[in-house]
């Protein structure tokens, strides 16, 4: 009993809510370098995976981050209440399902195709629907070619990894793959692949694609804005 009203008194004199201590949070992301790199099934570096530990660490979770394929890793974000994803792409469709802590960077993103198919040749981004496009399920270009249009049948090939994007392009299953030029770097490289067998056909807004951590949308206002408040520390003492 004591030591119940020892730890009211403190939670009252520093502000904090007792609530916020007996909340449970599960950490969920995948294998998306350079933000999370992932080794044996484990989150290792990565500007994002860094972000999150120093997160964690000043809230006093000591929580491990769980990693997942992105569809299963995002499915248990949208319907599991105080689960934390990183990296999110903050896109309309998804505007309202989740809570937004706040943004880790911006996606430089394009468009590719191989060098030798001459023939593709995007000026809008409709005009990519005359054209398949590999893409992860449930990730953040496959929720928005869907939202502007595309079609899962017609459209787009559906893959697990980013690593089968590249190789069904390559096998020439598809036309086009979607991808910044670090991750397209990595992958080429880890397939033993010449990136000069590549050209970028299209570039995306800077604003299409911005990647943030968020919450389920049942997680407590009141954890997602101590999770938001740290997050800003932790920018502004980099800005410094």
């Amino acid at each position: 009993m004591h030591a119940t009203k020892a730890l009211l008194l403190f939670c009252i004199f520093f502000g904090i809510s007792p609530l916020l201590f007996a909340q449970q949070i599960k950490v969920v992301t995948e294998h998306f370098p350079p933000y999370q790199i992932v080794e044996n099934g484990l989150p290792i570096q990565g500007s994002a995976v860094e972000l999150v530990k120093k997160q964690l660490s000043k809230a006093n979770y000591k929580v491990p981050i769980e990693v997942y394929p992105w569809a299963r890793a995002y499915k248990l974000a949208l319907n599991e209440p105080n689960t934390m994803i990183f990296s999110l792409a903050r896109t309309k469709e998804r505007e309202h399902l989740f809570h937004w802590v706040g943004p880790i960077s911006k996606l430089k993103g394009h468009i590719w195709a191989l060098t030798s198919s001459s023939h593709i040749e995007i000026n809008a981004l409709a005009d990519a629907k005359h054209f398949s496009i590999a893409v992860i399920r449930e990730d953040s270009t496959h929720h928005f070619l869907r939202y502007i249009g595309f079609n899962d049948e017609s459209n787009l090939y559906l893959t697990t990894t980013f690593e089968q994007n590249v190789q069904m392009l390559f096998l020439k299953r598809v036309d086009l793959v979607i991808g910044t030029q670090s991750m397209l770097e990595e992958q080429m490289s880890n397939l033993g692949l010449d990136i000069k067998k590549l050209r970028k056909i299209y570039t995306f807004g800077p604003d299409d694609f911005q990647l943030y951590i968020a919450f389920n949308n049942d997680t407590s206002l009141e954890l997602v804005y101590k999770f938001q408040r740290i997050l800003e520390e932790i920018q502004q003492s980099h800005s410094h």
